[in-house]
């Protein structure tokens, strides 16, 4: 009986999720963005952060294997995955405020900076924003509009899926009862698959799939899956006459500190 209820209200809250999403899809209208002056992109010293994180994670394990220890486990590890997974949604949405800026106060003297596809990535992360739908949904989304959606399939945007749900297991945990799973237990037994996260045999097979995670491994998987979904997106973006997100591009791309795993 138990079993039935619990799939039954499951059902319910995702068929209400789905109306609510119907209803504000046709029924409310989004307000047109007034942007700012300037916008700062935060989401990359965050995911600097994240990065730091998992140069902590290695040097400890380094130095205590140096030293002798024993201590297999590292916490920069889940402090790289929360915080590469923030840096993804922060990226996300600053590009579309960045966009949308540029086309609000330099329409004027630069009208061929902003594309098309560019304008209309913006407009959709505004009106997923609106609906309060998933940052997945909105990568998806921003790429389809920039002529290149995502393959769902593949694995660039299945590690970045796989990063935020494991950032929300870690964010809303709580202990499991006798008969239960955790969400995060079938994603930390991929990468423990993959020999990232620890393997359930390992220490007796009697570390939780959170303390599993705390591996430099780990900590180097969600850096990467953060800024390869980063750099895919801004794979798309066209070359412009003003290129405005120029700055950013070489950003990403260039930034010592997502290059060298001794930079602090």
């Amino acid at each position: 009986m138990y079993r039935y209820r619990t799939a039954l209200c499951g059902l319910g809250r995702r068929t209400v999720v789905w109306l609510r999403r119907i209803v504000d899809r046709c029924c409310l209208e989004r307000p047109p963005a007034r942007h700012a002056s300037r916008v700062s992109f935060h989401a990359g010293t965050i995911l600097l952060t994240a990065f730091r994180a998992r140069n902590r994670a290695i040097k400890e394990m380094t130095d205590r294997t140096s030293a002798g220890g024993v201590g297999v486990l590292t916490t920069d590890g889940i402090v790289a995955i929360v915080v590469a997974a923030a840096s993804t949604e922060a990226f996300i949405n600053e590009l579309a405020e960045n966009i949308g800026l540029y086309r609000q106060n330099a329409a004027d003297w630069a009208p061929d900076a902003i594309t098309p596809g560019m304008a209309a990535a913006s407009e959709a992360v505004f009106d997923l924003e609106f609906m309060h739908a998933s940052v997945t949904e909105k990568y998806v989304a921003a790429s389809g509009k920039l002529g290149g959606r995502f393959n769902k399939g593949g694995s660039v945007y299945q590690d970045f899926v796989r990063l935020i749900e494991l950032r929300n297991a870690i964010m809303h945990i709580k202990p499991v009862r006798p008969g239960e799973t955790h969400s995060g237990e079938a994603i930390t037994e991929e990468l423990a698959h993959q020999r990232r996260a620890i393997r359930r045999e390992e220490i007796g097979g009697l570390l939780p799939w959170f303390d599993r995670l705390q591996t430099p491994a780990t900590a180097r998987w969600a850096c990467s899956s953060a800024r390869t979904i980063i750099l895919a997106l801004l794979d798309l973006i066209p070359d412009t006459s003003t290129d405005p997100l120029g700055l950013v591009q070489n950003f990403y791309r260039n930034h010592v500190g997502f290059q060298s795993e001794g930079w602090d």
